[in-house]
């Protein structure tokens, strides 16, 4: 499997979790049973940062995939300011790491 049908994979989880919280949160609704899932989070916390992650990465993705076309077809110049690009992960930004982590806490996993 080559490395563009991994990152592919890996947003399509990222959007198929967003989409069962998603889910949740319109059953939540209905219910109208708006209690915390774990400790003190409700579910429109997990949806609102399972979007963020989702739609970051997915961003990300796009920069990577323009990365893989256009590599060979670039300057030596511009072939390092595209794989700075692809290194640094300029759609994913450091805070949705630390969310994360907060919500890996909140549910008990970390």
């Amino acid at each position: 499997m080559d490395i563009k049908m991994k990152l592919v994979e890996i947003v399509d989880t990222f959007k198929a979790i967003n989409s069962h919280l998603q889910g949740l949160e319109k059953l939540e609704r209905l219910n109208r049973n708006y209690d915390p899932v774990f400790l003190t989070w409700l579910i429109a916390h997990y949806v609102e940062l399972s979007t963020e992650v989702y739609e970051s990465y997915r961003n990300q993705l796009n920069l990577n995939v323009h990365v893989i076309e256009n590599l060979a077809l670039v300057s030596r110049k511009s072939a390092g300011t595209l794989i700075a690009l692809w290194l640094h992960q300029p759609c994913i930004e450091p805070i949705i790491n630390f969310k994360v982590d907060s919500a890996l806490k909140e549910t008990g996993f970390s």
